[in-house]
């Protein structure tokens, strides 16, 4: 890599250069309207950006951007060629064409470049500078208010982390485990090399199988998590608390159900709607229970188990360079990848999928290494984590899982579990919580024994802490304060029924979620045909003892075409019509909590339901007593032969208006996009 200062930073490309050696307009055109941050404005404000750009042609070898400068305040979009990008001497990824950097900056988030972007081949970019934005400001008064609004919030969270002082938000870096206990000094270090990135809905951070992932922290925003492509749990920060009303109600009528804490996001609110949550965040801390709140029954804890349990934190934590800190007691957060960060998994166990607008830092190993050698004690505590991965994370197959020990299934559906399992690592202290899911529907729809989530503790010690009379099902000889080794299973409904894990040492958990299971049965039809109906009579037996159990039958297409033609507005359509409409189905199976559709994503299928039920809601984001909240408004329930989505696919709406939530085991046809010429095309 050239040395900065040696750099250039590229000639301004002529009209003529412009036209000779790109696309031309029309690639700068196509390029600016599909800039992320400008995906909520006007077709004409972008125009109007696009009058004050300038088109930079950049040789092999020149500098566009420093690190550690605090100028250009520029977005630029890359037209043509490749830049490869750089932090502390080492290349850490690129850019081609289509893709952006400097957002962050454009619009006031981020006050510095934290990276080095050098131009590998001749290149053209377009850049945004912050005078272009501010003009074409000032005649869009729409676009106008969405970025003030942007800038208040971000300035808002801005003054919260500098209430707490300087060093809270490098506090809350050591929310990964093996950063827990380092030196003040080396975290100072590390906070120095992060690299901020701004991400927006749809973005990747993490894909499952990435080699050598960058450790990433969620500072403010929401995403999901998946397995196999499918939502697995949830992170938001800062959080938001979350009302349930049933249709009618409002926030303050009669009737509304007490505020939970929630993980879970309501589709892509504006930053405008969201500048109180930080207010919200601080509240919902102070509700969370501790370990020690009294709520928990400690009397049922025998003396010599709370004296073990306490001798193993302390044993667990000696010897640092700095006390331990658990989880609770840190600024709020999120960590991704710490585990392959570490190389105690070859790849990324998860995908890390962006919900809305989410600022990140992200830290690159081989800044880190860089950084680790000027800290020789720093270094040589973290050769405790330097764990044997066979050990840390073995293989699973997880064959004793309850719904797999009555019924034959395959050596592939086992394949597929083990496969897409997650791999998570937690700090003496920590509360453990392999599944957030059921934070953000009604624990009325679900009951304790349909999360068949399951973890399996490969390292490491566990307590266990129950509400009064609530029992551990279905391991009914154990209580509140018994211990758990290595080689235990969790089950999910645990954590559903109120019961908290607390990790006495460092401990390593391979999860297996209920939502991969789910998406083994779609792929496996032999073991979803003798899976589900366990499912569903689990359901019916905790709802309704004494309902008659209802039979689950095998999926036919003729089965779905009835459905079609008698309870949809597909009913008079022609064979053939439905022929097509069968053609390009999929079964989908959801588990009791999952989102079937959520509310504002954009679709393009329909689903038809065939097993179980599902609730309908409508979410919305308010602010009461100063808290922002999230309400879901139930509006009423879906059964066999339920048909919905079917106006997204047929292009009638672009987005979902309400939220599909299945409150039992679900299993439904999906009907996707169809192909160029498909008798569905209108």
């Amino acid at each position: 890599m050239p040395d900065a200062a040696d750099g250039a930073e590229g000639t301004e490309a002529s009209d003529e250069e412009f036209a000779d050696a790109s696309p031309g307009l029309a690639g700068l055109e196509r390029t600016m309207h599909s800039v992320a941050v400008f995906s909520e404005c006007s077709y004409e404000f972008v125009e109007a950006i696009m009058l004050h750009v300038r088109k930079i042609l950049l040789h092999a070898g020149k500098v566009l951007v420093s690190e550690d400068t605090d100028a250009p305040k520029s977005m630029y979009a890359v037209l043509w060629g490749t830049l490869d990008v750089y932090r502390m001497g080492q290349k850490i990824g690129s850019l081609s064409n289509g893709q952006v950097l400097g957002e962050g900056l454009l619009v006031g988030i981020f006050d510095r470049w934290t990276t080095t972007v050098v131009a590998r081949n001749s290149c053209m970019v377009c850049e945004v500078p912050q005078t272009a934005l501010s003009e074409a400001l000032l005649d869009h008064p729409e676009e106008s208010e969405y970025f003030k609004s942007l800038a208040d919030y971000f300035g808002l969270r801005a003054e919260e982390w500098a209430q707490h002082g300087s060093s809270e938000m490098r506090l809350a870096l050591r929310r990964p485990a093996a950063l827990r206990q380092v030196s003040e000094d080396f975290l100072a270090a590390l906070e120095a090399g992060l690299v901020s990135h701004l991400y927006f809905a749809g973005d990747v951070i993490h894909t499952e199988g990435q080699e050598d992932p960058p450790l990433a922290f969620l500072f403010d925003g929401d995403v999901s998590v998946e397995a196999a492509g499918r939502a697995v749990r949830r992170e938001e920060v800062p959080s938001m608390d979350m009302r349930f009303l049933m249709e009618g109600e409002t926030t303050t009528g009669r009737g509304s159900t007490a505020i939970t804490d929630s993980e879970a996001g309501a589709g892509s609110p504006t930053a405008k709607s969201r500048r109180s949550s930080a207010s919200g965040r601080r509240l919902s801390q102070a509700r969370r229970p501790s370990v020690d709140t009294g709520e928990f029954n400690s009397s049922l804890m025998a003396a010599s188990n709370r004296a073990r349990a306490e001798a193993m934190m302390a044993e667990a934590t000696a010897g640092g360079p700095e006390p331990g800190f658990t989880a609770q007691s840190l600024p709020e957060a999120a960590v991704f990848g710490e585990e392959a960060f570490l190389g105690l998994i070859p790849s990324a166990s998860v995908t890390v999928r962006v919900c809305k607008m989410s600022e990140v830092r992200l830290l690159y190993r081989s800044a880190f290494d860089q950084i680790l050698e000027r800290f020789p004690a720093d270094r040589e505590w973290l050769q405790r984590f330097q764990l044997d991965a066979k050990q840390a994370f073995p293989f699973h197959d997880f064959r004793d899982h309850p719904i797999c020990q009555h019924v034959d299934l395959s050596k592939e559906f086992f394949d597929f579990l083990s496969r897409h399992v997650e791999q998570r690592m937690f700090f003496p202290g920590d509360h453990i919580l392999p599944d957030n899911l059921n934070q953000f529907v009604p624990s009325s729809i679900l009951s304790p024994t349909l999360n068949i989530s399951c973890a399996a503790v490969n390292v490491g010690h566990v307590r266990l802490q129950t509400m009064h009379d609530q029992p551990l099902l279905p391991y009914g000889h154990l209580s509140s304060g018994d211990i758990l080794g290595p080689g235990s299973i969790l089950p999910g409904s645990w954590f559903w029924s109120g019961a908290e894990v607390q990790a006495l040492q460092l401990c390593c958990l391979t999860v297996l979620h209920r939502g991969i299971i789910a998406r083994a049965l779609e792929e496996h039809p032999r073991e979803r045909e003798k899976v589900v109906p366990l499912l569903v009579l689990e359901h019916q037996q905790q709802s309704n003892p004494r309902s008659t159990v209802t039979q689950v039958k095998s999926y036919r297409q003729e089965r779905v075409a009835k459905i079609l033609r008698e309870r949809s507005i597909f009913s008079n359509t022609s064979q053939e019509f439905l022929a097509e409409i069968l053609n390009f189905g999929t079964v989908r199976v959801f588990m009791p909590g999952d989102r079937i559709i959520q509310q504002g994503a954009e679709g393009n299928s329909m689903f038809i339901l065939s097993v179980g039920m599902a609730e309908v809601v409508k979410e919305s984001l308010e602010e009461y007593a100063g808290i922002l909240l999230r309400n879901l408004h139930f509006i009423g329930g879906l059964t066999y032969g339920s048909v919905f989505g079917e106006l997204v696919m047929l292009g009638v709406q672009s987005k979902r208006t309400a939220s599909i939530i299945a409150s039992s085991t679900c299993c439904t046809w999906e009907v996707a996009s169809v192909a160029e010429g498909s008798t569905l095309e209108l």
